[in-house]
């Protein structure tokens, strides 16, 4: 990448915070032959929470994407577009001795 000679289709999905100085940068190229860039950064703006002495298990299910153990429920998102393709595909297992 130092010595490409185009330009970059650079597509940020966030803000770097201001003043903030790049810890770690991972650069990847995925199969499909996209770059995809990580940026790791140290924000002294953020603070932590305060202490609390409550605490709240979370269940992840199938008919609710989550439930807590104060009784929140966290709905299933409503679109899954390949759930209909998928359903008739059939399964495929590997060939040769199981190990």
């Amino acid at each position: 990448m130092a010595k490409s000679k185009e330009a970059l289709d650079i597509r940020w999905s966030g803000q770097l915070p201001k003043g903030a100085e790049p810890s770690t940068v991972t650069v990847r190229l995925d199969p499909s032959g996209r770059w995809h860039i990580s940026i790791l950064v140290d924000d002294d703006t953020i603070k932590p929470l305060p202490q609390s002495d409550k605490s709240v298990g979370v269940d992840v299910g199938i008919a609710h994407l989550a439930i807590t153990s104060d009784g929140e429920k966290a709905e299933n998102p409503p679109n899954r577009p390949y759930q209909g393709e998928l359903g008739g595909l059939p399964e495929t297992r590997p060939e040769g001795p199981l190990s």
